[in-house]
């Protein structure tokens, strides 16, 4: 039988070693009061070090540290949208009673009335504003803002500095990427990608790549494409 992580453990494992999970990593530090058991990667031998914490195994092993550990609280530390959603519903599926927590940096800034999900993360100087709804999953980067009423589906992302008008969606998987700003009530289809810097004027369908002023649909993408190849 496992043995769960209690309401008040603070503890967690990270999923990815990567430059994404050094930036959770500082918002759990600055946050304070989190003890991170360890990392989980695919790609990484078991031992290796990587932001001074040393990697338990894979991810596919999430069942086994999860039980050597006792801590069944994860945290998946993952830039691609896609890759974070297969991540997540994978140690989902292998882990008994497992908590996603929420990586909320101090700096960031959310409403009362904001509804989030869980495995959400806020970076430093985002905004989350008044009746903004984010699904499980979905990763506000550093400067990012979803203003009032916009509403954000599981695994959709803000690049840094990326903006979104009052009632902006996002579907399922929609990334914006740096510096984009998409005007109020726009909606922007599942597993499309708005290039950086680009001006989104207009809906956007699911499953392609927009960018420009005004954003302009270029291609179409699979949701397991890379964001801009």
């Amino acid at each position: 039988m496992m043995m769960i992580s209690s309401q008040r453990d603070r503890r967690v494992i990270i999923v990815g070693s990567s430059g994404q999970c050094s930036v959770v990593l500082d918002a759990l530090a600055c946050a304070g009061g989190w003890d991170i058991v360890g990392l989980l990667d695919s790609f990484l031998c078991r031992g290796a070090v990587r932001h001074g914490y040393c990697v338990l195994g894979k991810a596919e092993e999430a069942s086994e540290v999860a039980r050597s550990t006792a801590c069944a609280r994860f945290f998946v530390a993952v830039g691609d949208n896609w890759s974070r959603s297969k991540l997540t519903r994978l140690v989902f599926s292998l882990v008994d009673g497992v908590e996603m927590i929420n990586v909320i940096h101090p700096a960031a800034v959310v409403s009362r009335s904001a509804r989030i999900g869980t495995g959400v993360a806020l970076f430093a100087g985002s905004v989350v504003g008044a009746g903004a709804e984010l699904g499980d999953g979905v990763l506000l980067n550093t400067a990012s803002s979803a203003d009032h009423d916009c509403r954000l589906g599981a695994f959709s992302s803000l690049g840094p500095g990326a903006r979104l008008g009052g009632k902006a969606v996002l579907g399922e998987g929609a990334a914006i990427c740096l510096a984009a700003v998409v005007r109020e009530a726009a909606q922007i289809g599942a597993w499309s990608v708005t290039g950086a810097g680009a001006t989104v004027l207009d809906d956007i369908p699911a499953g392609v790549v927009a960018y420009g002023t005004p954003a302009r649909i270029v291609r179409a993408r699979k949701p397991d494409d890379p964001y801009l190849r």
